[in-house]
Order: C-alpha cells, then sequence, then structure tokens
C-alpha cells in the first residue's frame, strides 16, 4: 500500500488517545510509535498532541493537521488502487469535479460527503477544471438553454448586521442583474462570497447580497429572503465516462440545496 506510515501513526493516536494502546493497534511498539510522532512534530515545527499522565490529547495544530492527513491518506488509497494487475486505470481512479470557487466551498462538501458514503468513490475537487468528470457551474437564467442538466435555481439573499443600510456589498456574479437603484448603492464587489460575509458581518448598515445556500448560520440577519429577481441556475453535467450513479448521486444532493 502506498502511504505515509507515520500519518497512519499519528491518527490512530488521536484515535486511541494514547500511545501504548495506538502501538497494539499498529502492531509496533511504543518507542516506535513516539518516533514516528516525534518526526511529524520536528517536520511541522508543532506539537501535535498534549502529553498527559498515560493520555495524549490533540493540540489546536493537531486538530488541524488531522483533517490533511485523513485526506491525504484518502488520495495514497485512490492512487495505490488506481492501477489493475495489468496496468490499465481500474475503477478506482479518482472522479474530478470542476466547479466554481462558490459551489466547491458552499455546495459541494455535503453532496462530495454522501457520495463517498453511498458510492465509496473517491474524489477530487478542482475549481475552473477545464475537463473534469462531472462539472457544477452557475450562470444567470436562461429559458432558451434547456433545463436538463439544472439541478437548482440559486436566488441572492441579504444578509446585514444590525437594521440595513443603504449601502450594498455584492457577489460579483450578481451585480449585472442588479436594478438601476440597486447599483448605486454598491460600494463593494468581490468574487468571494465569504469576504462579503464578512464585511457585511463587520459594517453595521452595510447589506451583502450573497446567494440563498451560503446565507445558512452566518449569524446575520436576513432581509429580505430570498431576492428573487437575482437568480442563477446550477447545472451540472458529466462526461460519458462518468459513472452514471455517481452523478446522480450528486445530482440529488445538489437538489436538496435549493
Amino acid at each position: 500500500m502506498i502511504e505515509d506510515f507515520r500519518l497512519r501513526v499519528f491518527l490512530t493516536v488521536a484515535s486511541a488517545g494514547n500511545f501504548t494502546r495506538a502501538a497494539g493497534i499498529l502492531g509496533i511498539s511504543q518507542p516506535a510509535v513516539s518516533q514516528n510522532i516525534a518526526e511529524l512534530e520536528r517536520l511541522l515545527a508543532v506539537p501535535l498532541f498534549a502529553r498527559g499522565r498515560g493520555q495524549v490529547s490533540l493540540t489546536p495544530e493537531g486538530t488541524v493537521f488531522k483533517d490533511y492527513a485523513e485526506r491525504i491518506l484518502g488520495l495514497y488509497k485512490a492512487a495505490g488502487g488506481l492501477f489493475g494487475a495489468a496496468g490499465s486505470l481500474s475503477s478506482n481512479k479518482p472522479i474530478i469535479i470542476g466547479a466554481s470557487e462558490f459551489a466547491a466551498t458552499w455546495l459541494l462538501p455535503v453532496a462530495v460527503s454522501r457520495a463517498i458514503t453511498l458510492s465509496s468513490a473517491n474524489f477530487i475537487i478542482r475549481t475552473y477544471d477545464e475537463s473534469p468528470d462531472i462539472k457544477v457551474t452557475e450562470s444567470p437564467r436562461d429559458p432558451s438553454a434547456g433545463t436538463s442538466d439544472i439541478v437548482g435555481v440559486l436566488p441572492a439573499c441579504a444578509v446585514s448586521y444590525g437594521p440595513a443600510g443603504e449601502r450594498i456589498a455584492v457577489w460579483s456574479p450578481y451585480e449585472p442583474l442588479l436594478s438601476p437603484t440597486e447599483a448605486s448603492k454598491v460600494q463593494y464587489v468581490s468574487d468571494s462570497v465569504q469576504s462579503i460575509i464578512n464585511m457585511a458581518g463587520r459594517i453595521p448598515g452595510l447589506v451583502g447580497v450573497i446567494p440563498h445556500p451560503a446565507s445558512t448560520d452566518t449569524g446575520l440577519t436576513v432581509q429580505p429572503e430570498p431576492l428573487p429577481h437575482l437568480q442563477f441556475d446550477i447545472r451540472l453535467s458529466a462526461s460519458p465516462d462518468c459513472p452514471s450513479a455517481i452523478a446522480s448521486i450528486l445530482r440529488d444532493t445538489l437538489s436538496n440545496h435549493f
């Protein structure tokens, strides 16, 4: 199996909470566990575990690193099963999803998590990939473009900290759709939904115009909900080589966002 064994040791210790128990699970000595963790901490230049009497717990740095270690081992596993005995591509080939920054951040994590659970497939999300297996995009409503690949209609939401004011910060794809009155109030435009949320949450009276799914759990006042004249279609298209079951799972999960 292709992998960095130190990552396996790290995740086992994080789960077991004890170097000795981790050594038993891994079938190695306790000093070997300590050595692997020490090497990781030296390479990263941060402590990964807080040591206590008979127990260890993740430090804040260790908690962050745990997410990366799990993802890296997942990719090692995918790479290990990429080729069959004859050297040809196997069914374990990762599925590439090309998406905008918004879709990759706000829509795909839950959908991909469900697809992994139901199919055990491996996924790589790339923003603006030119030739992915599955493409998730958003575009202004166009009745002439057909609807077979639409998974949802994305309206905008207005969010603000405190009473709504006259100034607007807007996610850039919505800017061309604003009415002349709304456009005259725009003070900030950004490609990043998160930056709009941050500004609206920091500046009293500033209204942030963001996609409706991103308004969940922002802690900001939503007013009004939604803005029906600012609408995008979310489209999902799959290449002929992509398993139809995988595309169907992603399509069904994404449609639940809207």
